[in-house]
């Protein structure tokens, strides 16, 4: 039996402080894509995703014929599937002719998980996939991979208080929209067309 779609889990598990690590992979594996160019303007198309939809992306890697994300929500109006389509349709447009596969797969990072040396695990899985990318040996030397926080555009994961920065960061941004409910935010970003 072939599956139309890979399983998803409830709504819910990708909304709010939902921390999820996405993987877009190009159909048919295809090759050639990957320039300097297009890393510009998929971080244009990640920097309107991480604004309209309350994300933060502390890591993410492209590599020649898939991509790694990982986006944590800082909202309770944050739902990361609609994040994920508007991303998707952007940046998928950039790849013409070649496209993502239909779906996209998805790990969405418990709290038991979410502990600081687990967390950080999982990025450095991430950015990790680089070794052996042109030689690389160190993550730190491949150019198409980063962070990104609307507002920082200092803030890399290669510096050594990346960490501390980003969280910092991260944190004010959900007390931030903790004191906003859903009835006083003064836009409903994520229901825009």
């Amino acid at each position: 039996m072939i599956h139309e779609h890979l399983p998803r889990l409830a709504a819910a598990e990708y909304q709010g402080l939902a921390y999820v690590h996405w993987v877009f992979t190009i159909k048919g594996r295809q090759r050639g894509w990957l320039t300097q160019v297009f890393h510009l303007q998929f971080r244009e198309m990640l920097l309107h995703t991480t604004v309209r939809y309350c994300v933060s992306c502390p890591a993410y890697c492209l590599m020649p014929d898939h991509m790694h994300l990982l986006l944590l929500g800082h909202s309770p109006l944050t739902d990361q599937k609609n994040a994920v389509r508007f991303l998707r349709t952007h940046v998928g447009s950039l790849l013409t002719p070649n496209r993502f596969q239909k779906q996209s797969y998805d790990h969405v990072i418990r709290e038991p998980d979410r502990a600081p040396v687990l967390f950080e695990r999982t990025v450095n899985y991430i950015l990790a996939n680089a070794i052996g990318q042109e030689s690389i040996a160190d993550w730190r030397s491949y150019v198409f991979l980063g962070a990104l926080l609307p507002g920082f555009p200092d803030l890399d994961v290669r510096t050594a208080n990346f960490w501390e920065r980003f969280w910092k960061i991260h944190v004010s941004l959900i007390e931030r929209h903790a004191l906003t409910s859903a009835a006083t935010f003064p836009i409903a970003i994520a229901d825009l067309p």
